[in-house]
């Protein structure tokens, strides 16, 4: 029962805030970017709070479970990644203010042209449907094993429908502005909650460190990452050094260089707790050196709570975890909608008026919201849904967004061909060759998309020159 109370009054609390917000959306720009006026604390917090989500926390632990620290490397590549597109932000917040862009496929489109932005378009919605899907799968999993806990059947089917409801009423309600200021609250519970206690809660649980690093096995402890490991890290490297998402939140910033410092600072944040969550993982291998009956790795963390918190507070960290999911399904959700209606339909009627634009937009975040609750209710894996999404935009979006960016000589050309390129290495190594050696095909996918974005690119560029953008002083 407390629980259940705790849960309700979360939910309303997040519902609240997007009603606080609504009053704030007057057309798309405010919708998608929240007036491009976010504080950089703000941006700071809503961009660790979109990473540490499912993944981060549920799948994160169940890493630290399975296969020990070397869990961590993901991040770190991940967040070398942020860290990169921190330093490089100020330029793409630049870029966006005296262009008017708002979206990573608009800024495809306007660098090469109308195809390429559609494609991107097509290609953004693809990988956030498919993060969204497993976000959904992480809290459908989760909420039916605490429900259990206190003795109510509720299946994962009804679970999942329920939070992609609430999830509906507040994107619809205020957009960025209720996305940014509930992943300020969520991300905030979060780390005090479940990063700040329950590491040290659970090993002392399993008898301090050294009996941890006496009773694990001794891989469990080394850094060094296997196959499945090195496939994440570099999936992440170019997805967060390129995610839609992060883009949108850097366009969002209402000063160019304190937005370098939100982005930078964040993925500091996101590293700490990524440690503390994979020792909740490592550690739960010695309290829990087998799975509960019907309980996987990646609910670990969760039975750990529910077995060593009083009730009123294991409550409160079951939602803790409910909120990264939902501060991470917001986001993506959010980021899906504007790349069908600003970057597709408005692109194919271009004479759509603002109050049509954000109709549309509220229509397509119900109907993307759908689509992702059935991608969980038939694909019930965090860690795959993710690597479909993620995977397939780093072969395809990451050398030509970079490029198209940063790089002068970079060609509509060279775009094409390595958006096409990328997609079909890593579609054929993934479905014909069955991923050889176990490693992920978004590694083999990015590196020819990069390697043809810029051998196309050197080789048209003199004869087919596409203009650059040219970006005025960068001022605070």
């Amino acid at each position: 029962m407390i629980f259940i109370v705790v849960l309700v009054l979360y939910l309303a609390f997040m519902l609240a805030i997007g009603l606080i917000s609504k009053s704030r959306v007057k057309n798309a720009d405010d919708y998608y970017l929240a007036g491009r006026g976010l504080p950089w604390p703000v941006l700071m917090l809503t961009m660790a709070a979109t990473y540490i989500g499912a993944t981060a926390t549920l799948a994160k632990t169940g890493l630290g479970y399975t296969t020990g620290m070397s869990a961590i490397m993901s991040t770190i590549m991940a967040m070398l990644g942020m860290a990169i597109f921190g330093i490089l932000s100020p330029t793409v917040n630049q870029i966006g203010r005296q262009y008017g862009i708002a979206s990573v496929s608009q800024l495809i489109r306007y660098r090469f042209g109308k195809v390429a932005g559609i494609l991107a378009a097509i290609i953004v919605l693809w990988a956030q449907l498919g993060t969204l899907g497993g976000q959904v799968t992480g809290a459908g999993s989760l909420l039916p094993v605490v429900f259990g806990t206190v003795g109510l059947n509720v299946s994962y089917e009804v679970v999942t429908l329920a939070l992609v409801g609430i999830m509906i009423l507040y994107t619809l309600m205020s957009g960025m502005f209720g996305v940014a200021y509930t992943d300020v609250a969520q991300v905030l519970i979060l780390l005090i909650c479940l990063a700040c206690f329950l590491p040290f809660m659970m090993i002392n649980a399993a008898g301090g460190w050294d009996n941890i690093v006496n009773t694990v096995p001794a891989e469990h402890l080394s850094l060094k990452p296997g196959v499945f490991i090195i496939g994440l890290m570099f999936n992440y490297f170019f997805y967060f050094m390129s995610g839609p998402p992060y883009w949108q939140r850097a366009f969002a910033a209402n000063s160019p260089k304190k937005g370098r410092i939100a982005i930078v600072t964040s993925s500091i944040i996101i590293i700490i707790y990524t440690v503390l969550v994979t020792i909740v993982g490592i550690a739960a291998l010695v309290v829990y050196p087998e799975l509960p009956e019907g309980v996987t790795q990646d609910s670990i963390a969760v039975i750990a709570v529910l077995d060593l918190y009083n009730p009123f507070f294991a409550a409160l960290v079951v939602v803790a975890v409910m909120a990264a999911i939902m501060s991470t399904m917001d986001s993506y959700l959010l980021t899906a909608a504007q790349a069908v209606v600003s970057d597709i339909i408005k692109v194919v009627k271009p004479d759509m008026t603002l109050k049509e634009e954000l109709k549309y937009s509220k229509i397509f975040v119900a109907l993307i919201a759908l689509g992702s609750y059935l991608m969980a209710i038939f694909v019930r894996d965090i860690i795959g849904l993710l690597q479909i999404g993620m995977g397939f935009y780093s072969s395809t979006m990451a050398a030509p967004l970079i490029c198209g960016t940063f790089w002068k000589k970079a060609t509509k050309e060279g775009c094409l061909a390595s958006m096409v390129c990328g997609c079909a290495m890593y579609l054929i190594w993934r479905y014909v060759l069955l991923k050889p050696f176990g490693l992920d095909p978004s590694v083999p996918g990015g590196i020819v998309g990069v390697i043809v974005m810029v051998l196309v690119s050197l080789a048209t560029y003199k004869n087919h020159p596409t203009p650059a953008f040219e970006v005025k002083e960068i001022k605070d």
